[in-house]
């Protein structure tokens, strides 16, 4: 604020005087004020020889905050995107590989489709049972349903945490999207109940005023207490 209306130069400040900042945060402190009201709101008054400046003062506080506040916003949202976009790649990758492993499996035991050939194996078992089959053709077909039941098995329990690890990567998706959007809006933090207006005439900082008018009541005691000093003295 005092930088963008040059109020050191308003105030008959030098930027150089080791003071400066003394005084600049001392007239600063008189005619700005922010502070909470019994609405839950925050009320900002300015003051200025000048009302129009006054009034611009305010203006520019709001729209300093919004954008102070907008950036911190949009910095820890950059971040938040950019943590979920380093999750969804490590999840992406973990799903590449346990699919590959799935591919591995199917090629090595050559089951296709885990269920139907349950199904047809165990209806074959069967089959052989009620003809009378041999001892060994039964324990032949009895290492491929203990096969297709490993590595059959295997699969479908990859299968359950690929699915699990998808529906995460859709949630991480969303918020990363969401994040993305809020670090390119352009959204108002400080919502305005009553706009900044220019007063009705110039007003002086109170505290400068009770300052003047307490100099000028010292300087008539004092003038008083002379007055009466020079009654009570002998040669009067």
């Amino acid at each position: 604020v005092l930088n963008e209306f040059k109020l050191y130069e308003r105030w008959d400040l030098n930027p150089n005087d080791p003071e400066y900042r003394y005084w600049s945060n001392l007239l600063y402190q008189e005619r700005v004020s922010i502070g909470p009201t019994r609405y839950e709101s925050v009320e900002i008054v300015t003051q200025d020889e000048d009302p129009q400046v006054a009034k611009d003062m305010a203006v520019f506080i709001i729209d300093k905050f919004n954008e102070v506040t907008s950036r911190g916003d949009k910095e820890m949202h950059i971040k938040y995107r950019t943590m979920k976009e380093f999750e969804i790649g490590r999840l992406d990758s973990i799903i590449d590989l346990l699919e590959e492993r799935i591919t591995t499996i199917r090629i090595e035991s050559g089951i296709t489709d885990y269920e139907s050939q349950s199904e047809r194996v165990i209806e074959g078992y069967l089959d052989l049972l009620k003809s009378g089959a041999s001892r060994s053709k039964l324990e032949e077909v009895e290492k491929m349903i203990k096969k297709l039941s490993n590595q059959g098995g295997e699969i479908e329990v990859i299968r359950e945490k690929i699915n699990g690890l998808k529906e995460y990567n859709a949630d991480l998706t969303e918020e990363f999207i969401m994040a993305t959007s809020r670090t390119l809006s352009g959204l108002d933090y400080a919502k305005v109940i009553v706009e900044p207006r220019v007063a009705d005439k110039k007003s002086y900082p109170v505290r400068w005023i009770i300052m003047v008018i307490s100099v000028l009541l010292g300087g008539l005691a004092a003038v008083i207490l002379v007055i009466f000093k020079e009654r009570l003295s002998p040669s009067s």
